[in-house]
């Protein structure tokens, strides 16, 4: 088993951890190596170069450090203060930066939210990566900072409302089955849970990195107003629409800020990606000079909830357009219209909509659709 370090080669062969002995060196560094931590059958091995010598010869090394039974995908390196997995698949080594499109309710302005990993820390005997938030979604009810860990390809978060670790994303599953996430209404008080259902799998490269691709639907098994949404999630980013995409029922319709999908990911191993849904990773915009009202005098809604279909009456003269959103801000419908006109969700899933009156690029109002 071979793991490339930057500027090292380490392997693992008869019990041990070698460092090549392949390199050839100008004067011969020492290397110190020792097992900084052991626990639920993983091996946490530190090393660092303590040469402090200058000399002119060229020599073999070949370091060795005994590690018995620990041979396997569960030895972790640290090298210069980042944490490997032997198999290069490990989860956000420190410096991994996640860049999200960050759009507002109720305005055209777009800015970008950044999600670093930051170092690592022990939360319940478990070893974690600290997750830190630029800006918190407002929506999203999660905390400015997370603590995560990835075992088996298992991705796990504390969940500070229950103390305890739940599953994020699990990439053991296959297609028809899912996985399992509790979360507590803040506005109603009530335990809900989301269920993760893989509708299709498939495969991405990155950067000559084989990565597992999930499509998922998320069913949040309400008590009040049941819905569902679908999204994708790449092994090792997460989900491409934001890391933890996943609402309590309060959080339905975002008067707030809302993630628009991931722009950019990066880490020290994996390197640059793209996803191409901005100019760069930075892009921002602002929507200069836009007059925004969010009265709802100016119009109607009935009957609201519906099963499906809304008549909207507006008392402003004429061409007015109509937008609906669902729950993460993609846009599902735009009708133009004078007066009246009916918004058809018939074929939607239940849950809550927004409604934006707009006129000459103009908010006059906006109300949430509840569509039972």
């Amino acid at each position: 088993m071979i793991a490339q370090l930057p500027n090292v080669l380490i392997s693992v062969q008869n019990d041990s951890i070698i460092i090549a002995d392949s390199f050839k060196h100008q004067c011969c560094p020492q290397f110190a190596m020792r097992i900084s931590d052991i626990q639920n059958d993983s091996i946490y091995v530190t090393f660092k170069d303590t040469s402090t010598i200058q000399c002119d010869c060229i020599c073999d090394f070949n370091p060795r450090l005994n590690i018995g039974k620990y041979t396997s995908a569960k030895l972790k390196i640290n090298y210069n203060g980042i944490w490997y997995s032997i198999d290069g698949k490990d989860f956000a080594p420190i410096g991994t930066e996640w860049y999200y499109t960050e759009r507002f309710a109720f305005s055209g302005d777009i800015n970008y939210l950044k999600i670093s990993s930051v170092r690592d820390t022990i939360i319940s005997g478990k070893r974690c990566r600290v997750i830190q938030k630029e800006r918190n979604l407002m929506c999203n009810n999660r905390p400015d900072i997370e603590y995560m860990y990835e075992e088996n390809r298992i991705m796990y978060f504390w969940d500070e409302t229950f103390n305890r670790f739940q599953v994020l994303n699990d990439f053991n599953k296959s297609v028809n089955e899912y996985w399992i996430i509790e979360v507590k209404d803040t506005w109603t008080n009530s335990l809900d849970t989301i269920k993760v259902a893989v509708d299709s799998i498939s495969s991405i490269n990155i950067n000559n990195h084989p990565l597992k691709v999930l499509y998922v639907t998320y069913n949040v098994l309400s008590k009040t107003f049941p819905y569902s949404y679908t999204s994708k999630i790449i092994e090792k980013i997460g989900d491409t629409q934001f890391l933890f995409n996943f609402y309590p029922e309060s959080s339905l319709a975002c008067d707030a800020n809302y993630s628009g999908g991931l722009r950019c990911y990066n880490d020290p191993k994996m390197g640059n990606y793209s996803t191409g849904i901005a100019e760069s990773c930075t892009y921002t915009h602002v929507w200069n000079g836009l007059n925004i009202s969010i009265s709802n005098v100016n119009f109607n809604v009935f009957p609201n909830p519906s099963e499906g279909k809304f008549e909207v009456n507006s008392n402003i003269s004429g061409t007015l357009t109509a937008e609906v959103k669902d729950i993460i801000g993609r846009l599902i419908i735009t009708i133009e219209f004078e007066n009246h006109t009916q918004i058809d969700l018939t074929h939607f899933q239940n849950g809550i909509y927004i409604l934006t009156i707009k006129q000459k690029n103009k908010i006059a109002g906006w109300i949430k659709l509840i569509k039972k």
